[in-house]
C-alpha cells in the first residue's frame, strides 16, 4: 500500500509540474491570427520610451523569446527588423 501511495504522489507531482505548460497551450493569445499578433508586435516595438524610472522598451529579441509561435511570426516579418 505504501508503494502505491508513493507512486501516486510521484504521478501527482509530475502532472502538477506539467499543468502550467499545458494550460498555456490553450491560452487565448495562442488563438490570435498572425496578422493581429503582428500588429501588436509592431505597436509594442514602436512604442516610445517614457522616462518613468524603468525601461519598458520591448525589442524584437524580447518577442522571439516568449514562445515558439511568437518566434515564427516575428522572424517571418521583415518589417520588424
Amino acid at each position: 500500500l505504501l508503494r502505491i501511495v508513493q507512486q501516486l504522489r510521484r504521478r501527482h507531482d509530475a502532472i502538477s509540474r506539467d499543468l502550467p505548460m499545458k494550460r498555456s497551450l490553450i491560452a487565448p493569445i495562442r488563438r490570435l491570427p498572425p496578422e493581429i499578433l503582428l500588429e501588436v508586435f509592431s505597436l509594442a516595438v514602436l512604442m516610445p520610451v517614457v522616462d518613468s524610472g524603468f525601461d519598458p522598451c520591448i525589442t524584437v529579441t524580447d518577442i522571439i523569446h516568449v514562445c515558439h509561435y511568437w518566434r515564427i511570426v516575428a522572424l517571418d516579418t521583415s518589417t520588424l527588423w
